[in-house]
């Protein structure tokens, strides 16, 4: 019973000790989509998105990562932008680096 509680003591806290990880969004194409991908509406945080051809018309708290052949991003990214496509098109602000 002793032991029971030194590991459920271990347990709690290594639980409160452990870094707090922002949460991310990882977007890819479903199926039917045919290699597009658009991400729209509110509430997106640190989105990661790959796909052949990419919309993003949502603002984007956090970071944005995006790869595909055709980007188009007109939506605001609250802090940094990475990005690599063959034809790349942003009309929104980049609150950080790009």
């Amino acid at each position: 019973m002793n032991r029971l509680w030194v590991v459920a003591g271990l347990v709690l806290a290594l639980g409160l000790m452990a870094p707090r990880v922002q949460a991310a969004e990882f977007i890819a194409p479903g199926p039917g989509q045919n290699g597009a991908v658009s991400v729209s509406g509110e509430g997106h945080r640190n989105v990661y998105v790959a796909s052949g051809s990419v919309s993003v018309s949502s603002n984007v708290s956090g970071d944005l990562y995006a790869a595909g052949g055709k980007i188009l991003v007109t939506g605001n990214v609250e802090q940094d932008l990475v990005i690599g496509g063959g034809s790349v098109t942003v009309n929104g602000n980049v609150g950080g680096d790009v």
